[in-house]
């Protein structure tokens, strides 16, 4: 029941940020790749600022989401090549001490899936949006293995399943939304 509640509470977060919450990965490591553009810092419209470095020179990334100027969430990102299109895992990292948005929407913990379009000049991102993949999965049940919490879906395929799924370009068309476009962070010295 306790499992329930925190699932619930994280899903009730992920109404407001508009993704899909994962119980399991993307990547895999013959999936996983590197691309050296994505490093540093872009600022979103609502200025949160997305910061990437590389991870333990592994081929993943340390995230850090800072909202409001303030408040920071820590995840771990992975670039994942699936056929033709590239996608990022983020999975929370730790827990900071003044928590943001971001990491609270993480507490399961879970996986998230963004749709990379670009990253260069602009970090262009679409989120697995909730709404499409629940009709997607209300018209065929079958297709991927998910739960409905409290009115909330979680996806509980397995990483094989959805890089399956990811691959069929149809679906990544129907279930990732209205891309967004992040642009390289200029310190306001240099605006």
């Amino acid at each position: 029941m306790a499992r329930q509640r925190w699932l619930g509470l994280i899903l009730l977060m992920a109404a407001g940020i508009g993704c899909v919450p994962s119980l399991y990965p993307l990547y895999t490591e013959e999936t996983v790749v590197f691309d050296p553009k994505l490093g540093g810092c872009w600022q979103t419209e609502k200025n949160e600022m997305w910061c990437f470095t590389r991870h333990e020179n592994t081929n993943s990334y340390d995230l850090v989401i800072v909202e409001n100027d303030q408040k920071r969430s820590y995840l771990l990102a992975h670039l994942v090549q699936i056929g033709d299109n590239r996608f990022l895992d983020l999975y929370p990292k730790r827990q900071p001490l003044e928590a943001g948005g971001w990491w609270e929407y993480h507490l399961l913990p879970v996986h998230t899936f963004y749709l990379v379009e670009a990253s260069e000049p602009n970090l262009v991102l679409s989120a697995m949006m909730p709404d499409a993949m629940e009709k997607l999965l209300s018209e065929k049940p079958g297709l991927l293995k998910h739960e409905m919490v409290e009115d909330r879906l979680v996806l509980t395929a397995s990483t094989l399943q959805l890089q399956a799924f990811l691959e069929q370009p149809e679906m990544v068309e129907r279930v990732f939304g209205e891309p967004a476009a992040l642009k390289p962070y200029q310190p306001p010295s240099e605006r």
